[in-house]
């Protein structure tokens, strides 16, 4: 029993050391832990090498971050404020291999300032993306923009081969007629910004869109492509589509990125996408979430035998 009470204790002291702590930055360099606190982010960056991992807590961390090496910077999901914009300026075009940001709640913009191939970002919310440089091959998995026509999502002649998958979209607009393969697959997108007349070489899939803006003469280029798709309004003038369906009204979206309609609605409508889920951002094999990929705990038991004098603890990890 004595040993069980410890055993408890040790765990007790633990949770309140962590719920006490306050917001860090852990650096992770060939096995070795450096902590710095959360206004060091420069200092982290600076003593980072290509391959390290930077972990943060949940907290806030103040001011602009500007990523200059092929490092990973993992959060704790929407607890784990960036209260500042992400320049990612990595030099001699680099070609990145792990999520460069992961479970960040980013409360101001993103620009790519120099070129980069295969950047991954991964269940972050942020404000507003900018591509000033090229970058070939980029993925956002699961993640919220949430910028409004001050702070888009800007699609640019830089951008070539763009997945988004299973993520929500305030507002999209930039020149697309000139970005090769942008993808959007089983996303929720409030508004698309025609402002070119053309929003080429584009393709949603499995989509809800709420509405677009336009000007000019035609909504669409011919070489946009919507498949599966559920829209607010019929929109489909000069584009290419594929068994997509009008809802006849904005309020699919309502005022925001979440659908109205639930799964049950959504399926017994045969709303459905090319792999038989729903449409949005609840279909699909990832469905939409922003909490972390870190392993965590589901369930646990302890247990003591007392014939043997050990202490049985079985422990179930999983991973979104």
């Amino acid at each position: 029993m004595k040993r069980l009470t410890m055993v408890l204790a040790c765990f007790a002291l633990v949770s309140m050391a962590v719920s006490a702590q306050t917001a860090k930055i852990a650096l992770q360099h060939n096995g070795n832990v450096t902590l710095y606190d959360a206004d060091k982010m420069t200092d982290a960056m600076t003593a980072a090498a290509d391959g390290d991992t930077l972990y943060l807590n949940e907290g806030t961390f103040g001011g602009d971050v500007t990523i200059t090496k092929k490092v990973s910077i993992i959060g704790s999901g929407a607890a784990t404020i960036l209260d500042g914009a992400v320049k990612i300026s990595i030099p001699d075009t680099p070609t990145l291999t792990a999520h460069l940001l992961d479970a960040l709640n980013i409360q101001k913009s993103i620009t790519v300032t120099l070129p980069v191939n295969d950047l991954k970002i991964r269940k972050c919310q942020f404000v507003g993306m900018s591509f000033d440089a090229k970058v070939e091959g980029v993925t956002f998995d699961r993640c919220y923009h949430r910028g409004g026509t001050d702070s888009p999502f800007r699609l640019s002649s830089n951008v070539k081969q763009m997945n988004a998958i299973n993520s929500k979209f305030w507002y999209i607009t930039g020149n697309a007629e000139y970005a090769g393969d942008a993808n959007f697959v089983n996303c929720n997108i409030y508004e698309i910004y025609n402002s070119y007349s053309s929003y080429g070489r584009a393709t949603y899939m499995n989509c809800i869109i709420r509405e677009w803006q336009y000007s000019g003469s035609s909504y669409h280029s011919n070489t946009t492509t919507y498949v599966n798709c559920l829209c607010g309004r019929d929109y489909f003038t000069n584009s290419v589509n594929q068994n997509c369906w009008n809802y006849g009204n904005t309020n699919i979206l309502g005022n925001g990125t979440n659908c109205s309609l639930t799964d049950d609605q959504l399926k017994s409508n045969n709303y459905l996408g090319t792999d038989g889920t729903v449409v949005g951002i609840t279909g699909g094999s990832t469905p939409f979430t922003l909490v972390p990929s870190v392993p965590k705990v589901s369930e646990y038991t302890i247990k003591v035998d007392t014939q043997t004098k050990k202490l049985n603890v079985n422990i179930k990890v999983s991973a979104n």
